[in-house]
């Protein structure tokens, strides 16, 4: 049976949607459930209310906290001989807490301060501006590292609302091949999808030694399995240029090992020279970290943009840019459990088909296919869409379009085939970035619209909701 399009004008109650606190005087943390006033056709004063049930989500939400997170942010940054010289500079410290506070976790590399004020200086500025507490933001700082005078420091800032310290260590190097022993550090995540710490390595290789401290990572991640598997390797590898060439990358391990996924490829620049040289890495280890990382996030920041630096201005912050990437946030369960995301590639035909609608409504029988038509005020047939039941790929969506066309002569035109078979099987539908359920939902529906006269083909798709 057919629906109206129209609303009942004049036929029916007044109604009025607003929002009423059904939690006075809680403060920031009261709920709100929607008011439904319904006004009696004559006009009574008394009124009557309808309340849907709060599910408690909005008490959730705290600074710390959120139904949906906002995407978690990870970069590594060689700031280049950071001490107190640098935080005597107003503009170089402005664009260092720019960068630094658009991330949830950074590391700091090529620390050269002995006596520990310019990375407090840092954190106090970081801190400084913060207007809310997840602002707030705690540091993590390594021994100083390397032979002789010349020594460094690894200094990890994290952001202390979403991220708590549980560990760190430093590598044993029991064949004292580095020299900058790589420095761990395990961190409780509270605002990521399917995963509750992570382990970051944190290496800035010796340019002339660079392809063997990298090949003996794999040491490295061994040892760091013991703590945990979800770990990123990140820093200054100089892993590329003339430091790590043809025959480098074709022998170390690291690159035959498909376990380990290098994010940053070999093609971009980290470098803020004309070097155009790869330095920087971010290298995944495993597949439960891996698949957390949303797809395309991880690249170069270029802050030189953001800040409209020069070139001398911007090598007086860094030669270097900050790598990094984005992983995916956390999702209130309620939020899982009663909210639906799908994406839908949408073909038009701009053809219409000569084809009696009125009389297919009676006679329509295709399988795993339902017909519903809606009608307009002056109980016209105004559209008519046929729809499928819940489909399992897209090769499923295919034939039932296929079929579709066979069954109703004239309906699907080849060229509206074409163009969705292109979609679904080479285009959109393939895009690695849209993350789907682990069984694949899929749906397909006809739109025939009798006013504008066109078809449309909608492929609609079950997405996670990060």
């Amino acid at each position: 049976m057919g629906h109206r399009l129209s609303c009942l004008k004049g036929e029916e109650q007044d109604t009025e949607v607003g929002w009423v606190d059904t939690n006075k005087g809680e403060g920031d943390g009261a709920a709100f459930s929607e008011e439904v006033k319904i006004k009696s056709p004559d006009r009574e004063d008394k009124k009557q209310k309808r309340r849907r049930k709060s599910s408690g989500v909005s008490r959730f939400s705290t600074r710390d906290q959120h139904v949906v997170e906002r995407p978690f942010r990870v970069a590594a940054f060689n700031v280049r001989r950071f001490g107190l010289a640098k935080m005597q500079d107003k503009k170089v410290v402005e664009v260092l807490v720019n960068i630094v506070r658009q991330f949830d976790i950074i590391l700091i590399q090529e620390v050269v301060d002995r006596c520990g004020r310019a990375l407090q200086e840092l954190l106090e500025a970081i801190n400084y501006i913060g207007c809310e507490e997840d602002a707030e933001y705690a540091m993590v700082i390594s021994p100083r590292l390397g032979r002789g005078k010349q020594k460094e420091q690894y200094a990890f800032f994290y952001r202390a609302g979403r991220v708590d310290v549980v560990g760190q260590d430093m590598y044993p190097d029991p064949g004292d091949l580095y020299m900058r022993e790589p420095f761990m550090v395990q961190f409780n995540v509270r605002s990521v999808a399917s995963l509750s710490t992570i382990t970051l390595l944190a290496l800035h290789t010796q340019p002339t030694s660079a392809a063997k401290e990298i090949d003996c990572l794999v040491e490295v991640v061994e040892w760091a399995k013991a703590t945990d598997t979800s770990i990123l390797i990140l820093g200054d590898l100089n892993a590329g240029g003339s430091y790590f060439t043809g025959p480098d990358l074709a022998s170390c391990r690291l690159r035959q090992d498909s376990q380990y996924r290098w994010l940053i490829p070999d093609h971009m620049d980290t470098t803020a020279t004309s070097t155009l040289a790869a330095y920087d890495r971010l290298i995944v280890v495993g597949d439960e970290l891996f698949n957390a990382v949303i797809p395309n996030t991880a690249g170069v920041l270029r802050f030189d943009e953001d800040h409209g630096l020069g070139q001398e201005e911007l090598l007086k912050v860094s030669d270097h840019f900050p790598v990094c990437l984005d992983l995916r946030p956390a999702v209130h369960p309620t939020v899982e459990k009663n909210i639906d995301c799908k994406l839908a590639i949408m073909v038009r035909d701009r053809r219409f088909p000569e084809i009696d609608f009125e009389d297919l409504q009676t006679t329509f029988k295709v399988p795993r296919f339902k017909m519903t038509t809606l009608y307009d005020d002056k109980q016209q047939l105004a559209q008519v869409e046929m729809r499928t039941q819940k489909l399992s790929s897209k090769a499923d969506v295919m034939k039932c379009l296929e079929n579709l066309r066979v069954k109703i002569d004239g309906l699907i035109s080849y060229s509206l085939l074409s163009a969705v078979r292109h979609k679904v099987i080479c285009g959109e539908a393939t895009n690695t970035s849209i993350k789907g359920k682990a069984e694949q939902s899929m749906w397909l529906s006809i739109v025939a619209d009798l006013v504008k006269k066109d078809i449309t083909c909608f492929v609609e798709m079950k997405t996670c909701i990060t």
